[in-house]
């Protein structure tokens, strides 16, 4: 979705990636063109980077790493003299809203040294969606969530570090008690119209089939 709202927005999309067979699903989403490399490698990096004009960073979450990764991109903006960074963490807006504010933002002037919450416009819960989607489907759909304990052990069994897994425990501790809110204004405000809400999303993928 982003590559095609960059693509909307007339940007020229490089993509960076580590394995030169994802080149031909990128293209076909709308990347110009590829620079193969390793976000652990500064290196690679910094080829890559060579030639652009900005840099929108979707950062890897709770990896080890995550901070020297994303201070390499950083520092390759800087050598280059790039005129934007992009990075972002977002919470809860839908992934079609959030391409296109990202598109928006990576290619009009005036979002220079902007910090922005993108928040969707709905508070829900679990059992909130749930409901929305039995309505649209009419049929009965429960939302069942995963104890930490459980999660944990699911995330261990994938490969999760135990930094990771204590990360995301501390995260989901936090969101249990005290949930995940946002204000979608400022989304609002990017996007020139109001944010998708929950059930124009489901009927849209019920929509394709």
């Amino acid at each position: 979705m982003l590559l095609a709202a960059l693509k909307d927005a007339g940007a020229d999309v490089k993509v960076f990636i580590r394995d030169a067979a994802q080149w031909p699903e990128l293209q076909a989403l709308g990347a110009k063109s590829f620079a193969l490399g390793d976000m652990e490698d500064a290196k690679s990096i910094d080829a890559a980077v060579d030639g652009c004009d900005r840099i929108l960073h979707i950062g890897p979450p709770m990896h080890p790493h995550e901070l020297e990764i994303t201070s390499r991109f950083i520092d390759a903006a800087k050598r280059h003299r790039l005129s934007r960074f992009i990075y972002y963490s977002v919470m809860h807006p839908l992934l079609r809203d959030l391409a296109q504010a990202s598109a928006l933002i990576a290619t009009q002037p005036g979002h220079e040294f902007a910090s922005y919450e993108l928040a969707g416009p709905e508070l829900l819960s679990q059992e909130d969606m749930a409901a929305i989607i039995s309505r649209l489907l009419g049929r009965e759909i429960r939302a069942e969530a995963l104890s930490l304990e459980a999660m944990a052990e699911t995330a261990r069994a994938k490969g999760a570090s135990d930094d990771r897994v204590t990360q995301m425990l501390a995260m989901n501790t936090h969101y249990d008690a005290h949930g995940f809110r946002g204000n979608s204004n400022v989304l609002r405000w990017i996007l020139g119209r109001s944010p998708t809400v929950f059930a124009d999303y489901v009927e849209r993928l019920l929509a394709r089939g």
